[in-house]
């Protein structure tokens, strides 16, 4: 048998040395920052926002046109619309605050105010939405009432908050009613420290389950959680106990739901 070459003899010797030798592992894709991924929903979201502020704006201008120029169809398809339109840009409004607060930049402005005048506001602002699905507003708040250290403009979206939820939630024909209720933790032995605020639906009960998760962002759906995504009700909490208040979900009496929530009395 012929003896081999050298240099077949060195090419074998190269061959099982770089099969002996380890493949160099695949460096780990770098992680995206913290920073840069919850950067990334407040960007979207704002791109999102002007385009819809826009076909609102129209779908209103258009719908406010001479009697007669638009059949019965396009006004309902109109007024579609504008109501999903007006949502979408809720929800984007939404999505901005939260980001703002698990980035911990929101910051609220502190000053006295009277919240019932806040709540009046609200209502008187949610009373269209109410009509057109034929859902009754009560408001049962005294005339005149105390005053708290609050950002009003804050205190409002968490009236708007909670109207909405229970608009939701409550069929025609139910009852949406706001009034002021006795704060638990006070009795005749201890003086009134803060204000309670109670709003009351007959729409979707709420189960046992639902009191704990109510107020959480991305909740399991539930009786009163389906097709929500507890945006709302979650900033609302925030910016009561940003407030200094507690808020917290109950049965009340018949079919009855409640949601409660104080404010510190300034």
């Amino acid at each position: 048998m012929a003896s081999r070459s050298s240099s077949q003899l060195s090419h074998d010797v190269e061959s099982r040395k770089a099969a002996d030798e380890p493949v160099p592992a695949r460096k780990p894709r770098r992680p995206v920052p913290a920073a840069r991924k919850g950067s990334l929903l407040p960007r979207i979201a704002r791109e999102l926002k002007s385009p819809l502020r826009s076909v609102r704006a129209a779908s209103q201008a258009a719908s406010r046109a001479r009697e007669g120029a638009l059949s019965r169809r396009q006004e309902k398809m109109l007024r579609i619309i504008t109501e999903e339109s007006t949502a979408l840009v809720c929800l984007i409004e939404d999505l901005l605050d939260m980001a703002e607060i698990e980035s911990g930049r929101i910051a609220l402005q502190f000053r006295p105010c009277n919240p019932l005048e806040v709540a009046r506001t609200s209502l008187d602002r949610q009373r269209p939405r109410f009509r057109r699905k034929g859902v009754e507003l009560l408001d049962s708040l005294p005339a005149i009432g105390p005053t708290v250290r609050a950002d009003e403009a804050r205190l409002r979206q968490v009236f708007d908050h909670l109207l909405s939820s229970a608009l939701k939630f409550t069929p025609r024909g139910g009852r949406v009613e706001i009034r002021l209720a006795r704060d638990s933790r006070t009795s005749r032995s201890h003086p009134l420290r803060s204000l309670g605020i109670c709003i009351s639906d007959t729409g979707k009960r709420l189960l046992a389950t639902d009191l704990g998760s109510l107020f959480e962002a991305g909740r399991p759906a539930t009786s009163r959680a389906d097709g929500g995504n507890g945006l709302g009700l979650s900033l609302a909490r925030f910016l009561v106990e940003a407030h200094g208040g507690e808020i917290r979900a109950e049965r009340g009496p018949g079919r009855e739901n409640l949601i409660l929530f104080t404010l510190p009395l300034d």
